[in-house]
């Protein structure tokens, strides 16, 4: 190398070792461990599906009352563990979003109004009258001048019961741009769960392609994995990111407690049973939210040693809609 090329070498070599000094001095994250991989393409559904549950950066607290959130460390991909209410009403200006379930699908509707709205909190009331008056939804109104429409739809059930409408009634009523579904923790035996599956999916797939036809958009549906309740609750005060102990927990034979009713530990494999039918039995275009291991895993967030299932913080509710808003940015 001649000599005028090796003294600019040495130059530029001291001025990058000057400035990661005074970049490490100065307090700066270099790669902030929220999100290990934020450069790198959007994660897919397995990176989020093996996701844990880690401590917020004090600057990342949002008030939710909780002191963890969703991440993915895989440096390969990216994926936003906060949910950005200015990206979400850009993305989904006009949108009607329609969440379908039972009371923790609840739970995920009051937190997308509360996430999209920067701090609304919608009263429990609304739940207990959408329960009790068959038929009557829940709608707001967010995002302002964006007009994006979030609609919520107490469903025990995929077929018409006492409890629920049809599907086909619900689809057609006041036709959403997007379904966020579950099929709720009200446990019915495998074969009369099968059963639903195909003519809910038959009625999805009708509104979805005479969705996609008129509005000329995509019109995904996501399907939210069902999470179980977690048998002595109380005894955990923070996540547990071990998939397999919490998985042995849920299934230990517990002789008279009352949640023995509850099938908690067949909830997996009955999501099993809706992913293969979407994945070899449906023409749907779908992403899925995987509710099952973000609620397995966060024991510590449930209501009370009466009820195991539901929660007093938003945490899981958060992180699905977090994967909600991530799906979306791929689609849109």
């Amino acid at each position: 190398m001649k000599g005028p090329s090796r003294r600019a070498l040495v130059v530029l070599c001291c001025v990058c070792i000057e400035l990661y000094v005074f970049i490490s001095s100065s307090g700066f994250e270099l790669s902030p461990k929220k999100n290990l991989g934020a450069g790198g393409p959007p994660c897919d559904r397995e990176a989020i599906r093996n996701g844990l549950w880690l401590k917020k950066r004090t600057e990342d607290e949002d008030g939710n009352g909780d002191d963890y959130e969703w991440s993915v460390p895989n440096r390969r991909c990216s994926f936003q563990s906060r949910f950005h209410s200015d990206d979400f009403c850009r993305l989904m200006g006009n949108a009607v979003i329609l969440v379908l379930g039972d009371s923790i699908s609840f739970e995920q509707y009051a937190s997308l109004v509360r996430l999209a709205t920067n701090g609304t909190v919608i009263s429990e009331n609304l739940k207990a009258r959408a329960q009790h008056k068959r038929g009557l939804p829940v709608i707001i109104n967010v995002c302002g001048q964006s007009n994006v429409t979030l609609v919520y739809k107490m469903q025990i059930a995929l077929t018409g019961n006492k409890w629920s409408n049809s599907m086909d009634d619900i689809l057609t009523k006041m036709p959403p741009t997007s379904v966020i579904l579950n099929t709720g923790a009200h446990f019915m035996g495998d074969n009369a769960f099968i059963s639903t599956l195909e003519p809910a999916f038959n009625s999805l797939e009708k509104w979805q392609q005479s969705c996609m036809s008129r509005n000329n958009i995509p019109c995904p549906l996501f399907y939210r994995t069902t999470f179980p309740g977690i048998p002595h609750c109380m005894n955990f005060t923070a996540p547990e990111n071990n998939r397999a102990k919490m998985e042995e927990h849920v299934a230990t034979p517990d002789p008279g407690k009352e949640w023995n009713a509850y099938h908690w530990k067949e909830f997996n494999r009955q999501n099993g049973l809706v992913l293969n039918h979407l994945e070899y039995s449906s023409k749907l275009q779908y992403e899925i939210i995987d509710g099952y291991e973000m609620g397995l895993t966060r024991p510590d967030t449930r209501k009370t040693a009466a009820d195991c299932l539901h929660n007093r913080i938003p945490a899981i509710a958060d992180a699905n809609n977090a994967a909600f808003l991530h799906h979306m940015k791929a689609i849109l």
